[in-house]
């Protein structure tokens, strides 16, 4: 058994090493007898790296908190580095929720201008009921929050807000994504 399973992975060793591997459509496909020249190999490299910086600058960083239990903190990145957030309180006020939302800055600069889209989903833990009634689009299960106190450098600043209108039942998951930053700043040493 033991010879069998060796020759097996020996074939299949084999036949893999005969394998090409296409290129993608955004790289042009090179005549392996032909090999490059140094100035082509960097301006392959180049136009690889700029095709990576535009993908990552695309990325959406967000975060989605669990409006039930303790689940800790979450992490969503800005240009200007992380913030912490805490999803301290939620109470019914009116046909909507107020929130409470700690948001921590560990960095050691002062950040103002902190603007960011809220929106609230179902819970991801609990499956709906098919007799629930559908959830409004997600333009309107969001809004715009601005936030006009600084957040200083390293430490916890609660940030309240509403989102509405919505269903406690419903209210199962706040999604915090689009963080910008206006402006930061740093003390001068004495």
């Amino acid at each position: 058994m033991l010879k069998f399973t060796a020759l097996a992975a020996a074939a299949l060793f084999v036949l893999g090493c005969g394998q090409t591997i296409e290129p993608t459509p955004s790289e042009p496909a090179a005549d392996p007898a032909v090999p490059l020249s140094a100035e082509e190999r960097i301006d392959l490299i180049e136009e690889r790296i700029h095709s990576l910086e535009v993908r990552t600058a695309n990325l959406v960083s967000a975060a989605l908190i669990p409006v039930t239990g303790d689940e800790g903190y979450s992490v969503v990145h800005t240009s200007h580095g992380p913030l912490f957030l805490i999803l301290e309180d939620v109470r019914v006020q009116g046909d909507g929720q107020a929130i409470t939302l700690r948001v921590g800055n560990p960095s050691s600069a002062e950040f103002s201008g902190l603007t960011f889209v809220a929106a609230w989903g179902p819970s991801f833990a609990v499956e709906r009921p098919d007799d629930a009634p559908p959830l409004p689009p997600i333009a309107q299960r969001r809004r715009d929050v601005e936030v006009s106190s600084a957040l200083p450098a390293g430490s916890w600043t609660n940030v309240r807000f509403t989102m509405g209108p919505v269903r406690a039942e419903d209210f199962g998951t706040l999604i915090i994504r689009d963080v910008s930053i206006e402006s930061v700043s740093l003390t001068n040493p004495q």
